[in-house]
Formats: structure tokens, sequence, C-alpha cells
């Protein structure tokens, strides 16, 4: 039997300022679904050489959700792949925009 897998995406601000105690509840809440989570923040804008650089990190690791060092202001998109990926992406997306 083949299982059908669903890819969501959302590109945010951060609209509030992130202790690291912060970060850690993402992760937290990331590792309540079965879903993979994926950050990627921009850090400038425009095109290469100097434009689009981005760092990447996986929703579910405690490392690289703080390297990010996420700030009110910041440019995130969110991917979540998997059954429960819509409602990950949410709750994902509500807790970075509450202020």
């Amino acid at each position: 039997m083949m299982t059908v897998q669903y890819l969501y995406s959302e590109t945010v601000t951060v609209q509030r300022a992130l202790t690291p105690e912060q970060t850690l509840e993402i992760v937290r809440m990331a590792t309540r679904y079965d879903s993979e989570i994926q950050f990627r923040k921009y850090f400038f804008q425009g095109e290469a050489p100097l434009g689009g650089l981005t760092r990447e990190a996986n929703g579910k690791s405690v490392l690289g959700m703080l390297s990010l060092n996420l700030a009110k202001g910041d440019r995130v998109e969110i991917m979540t792949y998997g059954t429960d990926g819509d409602v990950a992406l949410r709750t994902m997306v509500d807790f970075l925009q509450e202020t």
C-alpha cells in the first residue's frame, strides 16, 4: 500500500523576541508531530552573491534551532512534510506570530 505524503510551506515574519527557552518550546512542539519540520531563515534579500543567503534547521533539533538565533523581524520559511504537516505548520506559524 502506498502512503500519501503532504508538503506544506509558509513564510512568516517573527513577531516576538525569542529567548533560548522559547526556542526550546518550538522544538518541544515540533516533536509532538510525526511530520518533518524544517525552518529556513533568510538573512539578506536580493540576488546572489550578497542576497538570498539562508540557513536551515530541523525543527526537532535543539542545536539546529538555537543556531538559527531567531529574533523579532526575521523572515522564516517553515516547511512541513507528512500527514499531520498542516497542523504542525499552523502551530509553528501561530507561535512565531504571537506578540
